[in-house]
């Protein structure tokens, strides 16, 4: 059995996290999965992103 993780949660979606995969709720194009009678779908990997602030 595999290790679910809820990541977000709001009323108006669901992020879980299935082997380090990350699915989304929201109905969109792409491999999904089915927990528990709700369908979820996988989200892209996000690269890597970095936010820095400069002081000048």
């Amino acid at each position: 059995m595999a290790t679910l993780k809820i990541i977000s949660q709001n009323k108006y979606f669901k992020v879980i996290e299935v082997f380090g995969i990350r699915f989304i709720n929201v109905k969109k194009a792409g491999v999904s999965i089915q927990v528990d009678g709700e369908v979820f779908y996988k989200l892209p990997s996000i690269g890597s992103q970095s936010n820095t602030l400069m002081l000048k």
